[in-house]
């Protein structure tokens, strides 16, 4: 005898090692433990009763016999779910379900086909709930796994930006004390060209500053002045407070020229440098012309002018009325010699400072470039990244969406099939 297993009409679902089946011919749920499950599926028509018996005890142990496997069958078959009603052979004793436990407690069948008879009970829950629920975890499962994808891909994108945002400011820092290393050794060597330049070693009197002026000090040479022949020559750095006045220093007298004197010379003001005009007049007072003095720093260097006293004493010598004229001419193309220089002096001085602005300048410009550029590139790949992260929440969404459609599609096949059941 081959038995044939009825699939037609039946919603099928694999449960604990067993089957959930919904009868939607006969609107009836069923539940197949183990070895009626194994019965069931092997029943095709071709495979005898003996045939299933060798089946079942590969799959459950040699404790199950031919009793057992026509006990199955006899289920399925009240259960209507073979094509044809079968009946045990004579001779054939019916096991029931007390009796099938006592075996599995004497050892005699396998623990695994527990329960083998076909169970329908209002209260099971049906086929169709099963696959409700089995729909809901997976769409749980999704869910969770969605969510950890996006937390770590939150993580991952927070990490990239604390990562980026930290190799942009350790390279701006970088860049920052790269141009104020490459700035301070600019000015270490402008300021000791200029302390090579302003500082004299022809020791002089001390000058008598005005109001609110003292030697700079620091180093530098302080204020004063000194005499070669009928020559004065200045010297010295001097800064003025919030009180100074125009007034830099007083000449005593015998230290003064025959007329005023202006002089262009090396200042600073706020840390940006610069020239000064400064005159020195007959009285003796040596004047800062056309600027503030607050909180400026002024070299007196490079100023250098006759005396009056020669040039009086030449004057009023007896019978030397042409020696005099002679000797005014000669101090006047001397004098204007020696302004000419200083004119020249200052303005090369200006330039060579003018000249260390710009490089300054262009050095700020070029970090500057450098940074925007590194910028521009931070910028490229944080935009790389977040298109990156786009695209990969994106993946995540359409996972999310098909997961949901397949649910939506399982639940609709089942919801039409017990509409076509309850049609029936």
């Amino acid at each position: 005898m081959h038995p044939r297993a009825r699939i037609a009409d039946l919603h099928v679902v694999e449960h604990h090692g067993g089957l959930l089946i919904h009868d939607s011919r006969l609107s009836q749920e069923h539940e197949l433990h183990p070895l009626t499950a194994l019965v069931w599926k092997h029943a095709d028509g071709e495979t005898s009763v003996a045939a299933l018996t060798a089946q079942a005890q590969a799959q459950f142990g040699p404790g199950i016999d031919t009793e057992q496997v026509w006990a199955a069958l006899d289920s399925l078959s009240h259960a209507n779910l073979l094509e044809t009603r079968l009946a045990p052979p004579a001779g054939t004793q019916r096991v029931g379900r007390r009796t099938l436990l006592r075996h599995v407690a004497t050892g005699s069948v396998a623990a695994a086909a527990l329960g083998s008879f076909v169970v329908t009970s209002a209260e099971a829950a049906s086929p169709a709930e099963q696959v409700k629920k089995l729909s809901a975890e997976q769409n749980q499962k999704a869910g969770a796994l969605a969510q950890e994808q996006a937390q770590k891909l939150a993580a991952r994108n927070e990490e990239s930006r604390a990562k980026q945002s930290m190799e942009r400011e350790n390279k701006q820092d970088a860049a920052r004390e790269e141009h104020v290393k490459v700035s301070m050794e600019h000015d270490s060597k402008s300021n000791s060209n200029r302390e090579v330049e302003t500082k004299n070693s022809f020791g002089g009197n001390s000058l008598d500053l005005g109001d609110g002026w003292t030697s700079y000090g620091r180093g530098y040479q302080p204020a004063a002045f000194t005499r070669a022949g009928d020559l004065v020559v200045l010297g010295g750095l001097i800064g003025g407070d919030l009180s100074a006045g125009q007034v830099l220093a007083f000449l005593p007298e015998g230290q003064r020229p025959v007329a005023g004197h202006i002089f262009l010379t090396y200042a600073r003001v706020n840390g940006r440098e610069g020239v000064a005009r400064v005159e020195v007049q007959p009285d003796g007072q040596v004047v800062l012309v056309g600027q503030s003095a607050s909180g400026l720093v002024l070299s007196l260097s490079g100023v250098s002018f006759r005396v009056h006293e020669v040039a009086r004493r030449v004057m009023t010598a007896p019978g030397m009325q042409e020696e005099r004229i002679k000797l005014s001419a000669e101090e006047h193309v001397k004098s204007s010699a020696v302004e000419q220089d200083q004119k020249q002096s200052s303005i090369e001085s200006a330039r060579k400072i003018n000249a260390e602005q710009d490089s300054k300048l262009q050095m700020a410009e070029r970090n500057a470039k450098v940074d925007a550029e590194q910028d521009v590139k931070l910028r490229n790949q944080e935009e790389t990244e977040k298109i990156r992260n786009q695209e990969d929440t994106e993946k995540i969404r359409n996972q999310e969406q098909a997961d949901k459609a397949r649910a939506a599609e399982e639940n609709q096949k089942l919801s039409v099939a017990e509409e076509h059941a309850k049609a029936q």
